[in-house]
């Protein structure tokens, strides 16, 4: 079988296209330098890119600092915010170009100009239910491939809603009627603020000024002068932009797609169409790669794309499971045994019993536990009750009781609630059992409602209020309440939550002696930008995966740096001194921070492997078959970018009856120890099997599993130290 991967080489012919480096003369250049390199790009129709990691602005040697400069004043004079911090621009007369800067000057600098026949070419994608659109997006990014330069193609499914933003706004009530809606001006996704004034003389020129590429500014002509401007922050960041009201879409996500009135059919047609099967993955991505080349071929023939990286060609930037050392024996209270999916554990406990159970449960054998129903129909009610029969069944088998903390809480039984709503009662169930003092909480969702990555979910609302609660948690979707097959890894997640450690690696990890995971948690200021951050989290395991407690500081700093104060909290001398532990680091290691923890450990004598785990950004991975169909990549699958960086494949999402309806999403880890790369990779994938039963396994370790849920359960303490031993967020 061969192994291909969403990254494709690059041939840049420098002397026929060369390129030039312009630095940037400003305190702020790292905010404004994507601003300064799209401005670049639409006011003089020329490639450029910012490169964040050498701080320069790379253009074609035919655009010098004169011509930047001429730009930068058009800036000056359309007052857009930042660029009065710029002084100039100047020349770097002794550049050399990277293959770095190569490859971001194509993925960034060059994909705009091809995004319009990409977008067409895409179009028979677009699936369209009343108001929801579901349409696939192409992205670029550059990478360097052990010194050659390549593009990385990913194609993502976006939602969006064609309910104007105007339909809703309030000018009674402006700020309350808007705030908070997530928005969207054709490809630019955004959150609404405020009403930021109106369509005056002045404001037509400061917006014209911008050069908008998202909307056409004749529509200018034709609204009045008391047409309302609408504040929009960027997602994920701090920068605000302004926008006229009626260019701006209402945006749709699946916490609130249940609110444009739909039917539960027509969810799960959307829903399923959000997801990509791996061959329609590849598919497109080679079209879009060809569509890519096509453009380039006629505007710039001395660039070149080559074809996917694989296995067969390039064998030596490959490798699976069992290069990696993993190994899939587990060790009980009696005995070992090789578990190839999580169904066998029971079997496995049921033979050879837990491998270690909390004190609390050798004089008392009650768990206390409340239940939650957000499932619709009556009729779903008694495969509920079955399902908790069997549950309890099986607690009696290890001496050990399900009481109630109060009947079962249904929040959705005959009526279907606005999506706002079904929020609510849904938190107001759980608080309720959290205030009789449920040591576990079961809640039943519907499938449509499973979503880890949106934020408004009731499967992150759920966990999100357990979590700062300190309050075991399992949710239990409805597709798997009738199927007893899933009835096992349910109930060895449950085992894992109340303090059990049902298992651990049969074959301790010889090159470290301990594994922490290193969290930060952030949260947003009031009325001010920027993040306060409550640093940071550490979880700790020993070698055989046991988890030995976590410790948290309440320590508060700005930025996503953990300082070193905080460290020597969370990584105390009388648990790290003269130890061998491998750090990963959920996300980069930001500024000094790497710095930092090496300094620790010398001076308390440890020896600190620091790893970099990045769930975003990573290239997807397939198979295909001796038939040559492409199929699912396997746990393992793993990418070379270098002998310190991979992309791996860690888990991998559901199956269902007739195949995989989504692609795996891979890691992304950057080793910064001593280890071999092979050893980083088998470290996090030994880690990723000690998450204790969950229906879908997790991508990450779990040593930086649910960071961004741990983060709201910091948050929600506030100051003052926090540590355990029971995880209690699984």
């Amino acid at each position: 079988m061969t192994t291909f991967v969403d990254v494709f080489p690059l041939q840049f012919d420098l002397k026929a296209y060369p390129l030039a480096a312009l630095h940037i003369e400003a305190d702020n250049a790292d905010e404004i330098g994507a601003t300064f390199a799209a401005q670049i790009r639409t006011r003089r129709n020329i490639p450029c890119a910012w490169i964040k990691e050498e701080r320069v602005l790379i253009v074609p040697a035919s655009f010098n600092s004169k011509n930047a400069n001429e730009v930068l004043e058009q800036l000056w004079n359309a007052k857009i915010e930042g660029f009065d911090q710029v002084m100039r621009i100047d020349d770097i007369t002794d550049w050399q170009a990277t293959a770095e800067s190569v490859a971001q000057f194509v993925a960034i600098g060059m994909s705009d100009k091809a995004q319009n026949s990409i977008r067409t070419m895409l179009r028979p994608e677009k699936l369209t239910i009343r108001m929801i659109n579901v349409e696939r997006v192409a992205d670029f990014k550059g990478v360097v491939v052990y010194g050659q330069p390549s593009l990385q193609i990913t194609v993502r499914s976006e939602m969006d809603s064609t309910v104007k933003l105007s339909t809703i706004f309030d000018p009674q009530n402006p700020i309350e009627s808007i705030k908070n809606r997530s928005v969207k001006c054709k490809n630019t996704p955004g959150i609404a603020q405020k009403q930021a004034g109106v369509l005056d003389e002045q404001m037509r020129v400061k917006l014209k000024g911008y050069s908008p590429k998202d909307y056409d500014v004749s529509i200018f002509e034709r609204l009045p002068y008391d047409h309302p401007i609408i504040e929009v922050k960027k997602v994920n960041g701090s920068k605000k932009y302004l926008y006229p009201l009626e260019v701006l879409d209402v945006s749709v996500n699946m916490g609130n797609l249940s609110s444009f009135g739909l039917t539960q059919s027509e969810i799960n047609k959307i829903t399923y169409r959000l997801r990509i099967a791996p061959d329609l993955r590849f598919q497109l991505v080679s079209k879009v790669r060809e569509s890519f080349s096509t453009f380039l071929a006629k505007e710039y023939s001395s660039i070149k794309i080559g074809e996917r990286y694989d296995s067969d060609s390039q064998p030596e930037l490959f490798a699976g499971a069992t290069e990696l050392g993993l190994q899939t024996e587990l060790k009980f209270a009696t005995g070992t045994a090789t578990i190839t999916k999580d169904t066998e554990v029971i079997r496995a406990i049921k033979k050879y019993g837990i491998y270690k159970k909390p004190e609390r449960f050798e004089t008392d054998n009650q768990v206390k536990v409340g239940v939650v129903d957000a499932i619709v129909g009556t009729s779903h009610g008694v495969n509920r009750n079955n399902q908790l029969s069997r549950f309890q069944q099986f607690m009696k088998t290890q001496k050990l009781e399900f009481k109630g903390t109060a009947p079962a809480i249904n929040i959705q039984e005959k009526e279907s609630y606005s999506s706002i709503a079904l929020r609510q009662k849904l938190t107001a169930a759980i608080k309720k059992h959290i205030d009789l003092r449920a040591e576990l909480i079961l809640i039943y969702l519907p499938d449509s409602d499973y979503d880890e990555d949106d934020e408004d979910s009731l499967y992150n609302i759920a966990k999100s209020i357990c979590i700062q609660s300190r309050v075991a948690s399992q949710i239990i979707m409805e597709s798997t309440v009738g199927d007893e097959w899933a009835d096992d890894n349910i109930l060895v997640g449950i085992l894992g939550k109340i303090g059990f450690i049902p298992y651990i690696l049969a074959q301790p990890i010889d090159y470290t002696d301990l594994v922490v995971g290193l969290d930060v948690s952030r949260q947003t200021k009031a009325n001010a930008r920027g993040t306060t951050n409550t640093a940071a989290m550490s979880r700790i395991y020993v070698n055989t995966g046991e988890m030995a407690g976590y410790s948290a500081s309440g320590m508060s700093v700005e930025g996503e740096i953990i300082p070193r104060a905080v460290l020597e909290r969370i990584l105390p001398e009388d648990q790290f001194g003269n130890a061998r532990c491998i750090v990963h680091r959920d996300g980069k290691f930001v500024g000094q921070e790497f710095q930092n923890i090496m300094e620790w450990g010398e001076q308390i004598g440890a020896e600190f492997l620091p790893i970099e785990v990045t769930k975003s950004g990573v290239a997807r991975l397939y198979k295909s078959d001796n038939l040559g169909n492409i199929t699912q990549a396997d746990k393992g699958d793993t990418f070379f970018l270098s002998d310190a960086s991979a992309y791996m494949v860690s888990s991998l999402p559901p199956k269902g009856k007739t195949g995989y309806s989504s692609t795996a999403r891979p890691l992304q880890i950057n080793n910064y120890s001593r280890l071999t790369i092979y050893e980083a990779l088998n470290s996090v994938l030994n880690l990723t099997l000690l998450h204790y039963g969950s229906v879908r396994p997790p991508r990450l370790p779990v040593s930086t599993h649910a960071s961004d849920k741990i983060a709201g359960f910091l948050n929600q303490l506030g100051i003052g130290s926090v540590s355990g031993e029971v995880p209690f967020w699984l």
